[in-house]
């Protein structure tokens, strides 16, 4: 895919990481298994690794005495450790034997899948948050290739619109680079550029001109809707990609995780519910990055509809 260069800002910013509070999405809650027996609570939302297994208070079963001297003990409730049987009662005149205790309950059923990370750190890059509603924050921004493009917010949204000729990128990079581990990135992409022209749109977190991971719609002939959507990593400008036919009903959210050492990709139609796409080894060194939002152009294009963005690491509305 066209490389963007680094923004001029990248080589004068800090690369600490901004302070800011650690934001837990509603996006991807967690189902908890719920233990039959106990009440179980399920899996809290934002769990990167499902929801907690639910705690299950197991129902204790006293033994009632059986006939003939021969009680047996109560069952524990599933889901929880019961209490052993009581004393068995009545049976024989010369009494009733001992009542066994009930069976160990069995925990709470794992919760489900789907969770955004919520060990990332105060400063982590899912801190950083835009909804796109107010004219574009330039404490937080920093546009770059102007000259070859418009790019803004209108009616709730940023609008990305290159420039017709070949080579025409624009986009808005962070002013401050953000910590990764633990952390997740993500965005709303109601409207890319259309198969229409020869021409990518792009979620990026970027170290600097060639090592960054990004997530980015492009030309794709053999594709139903004429587009494909490229799960990439690049590292000393070496690229490695996979990517999918792109669907913009079903692939209109678009995440990046990483956990250690890793980044994992992810799509979702309505940012609750997400599939993961590939897992990649984070390039080295890919400790913190800026934020990129941009589309632009291969060739020469006629007018057509802007890529849009909305939602930046915010929940659905």
């Amino acid at each position: 895919m066209l490389r963007r260069l680094a923004h001029p800002a990248l080589l004068t910013v800090s690369l600490a990481a901004c302070a800011g509070e650690e934001f837990t999405p509603a996006g991807g809650g967690a189902s908890g298994g719920a233990a039959s027996g106990g009440a179980s609570s399920g899996g809290a939302a934002g769990s990167p690794s499902g929801g907690a297994a639910g705690s299950a208070s197991g129902g204790s079963s006293a033994g009632s005495g059986g006939s003939s001297g021969a009680p047996a003990g109560g069952t524990g409730g599933v889901g929880g450790a019961p209490s052993g049987g009581g004393t068995g009662s009545g049976g024989a005149p010369s009494g009733g034997g001992t009542g066994s205790g009930g069976k160990g309950g069995t925990g709470g059923g794992s919760g489900g899948s789907g969770g955004v990370a919520s060990s990332c750190p105060a400063g982590g890059i899912q801190s950083f948050q835009d909804a796109f509603s107010t004219p574009l924050n330039s404490s937080a921004w920093s546009p770059y290739y102007l000259s070859k493009g418009t790019i803004g917010t209108s009616s709730g949204v940023l609008h990305a619109k290159p420039g017709m000729d070949a080579g025409h990128h624009v986009g808005i990079t962070s002013n401050a680079s953000y910590s990764l581990d633990g952390c997740a990135l993500w965005i709303e992409v109601p409207q890319v550029l259309s198969k229409g022209w020869n021409g990518e749109t792009y979620l990026m977190a970027m170290v600097d001109g060639s090592m960054d991971a990004e997530i980015t719609a492009t030309p794709d002939a053999a594709s139903p809707s004429g587009l494909k959507l490229v799960f990439g990593v690049e590292q000393g400008g070496s690229e490695n990609n996979q990517a999918i036919p792109y669907d913009p009903a079903l692939h209109r959210w678009w995440r990046m995780r990483f956990p250690a050492g890793k980044v994992g990709f992810d799509t979702s139609a309505d940012g609750k519910t997400w599939v993961e796409q590939r897992v990649a080894n984070r390039p080295t060194g890919m400790n913190k990055a800026f934020v990129e939002l941009g589309a632009g152009t291969f060739s020469s294009n006629g007018t057509q509809p802007d890529a849009t963005f909305d939602n930046l690491n915010l929940p659905p509305p």
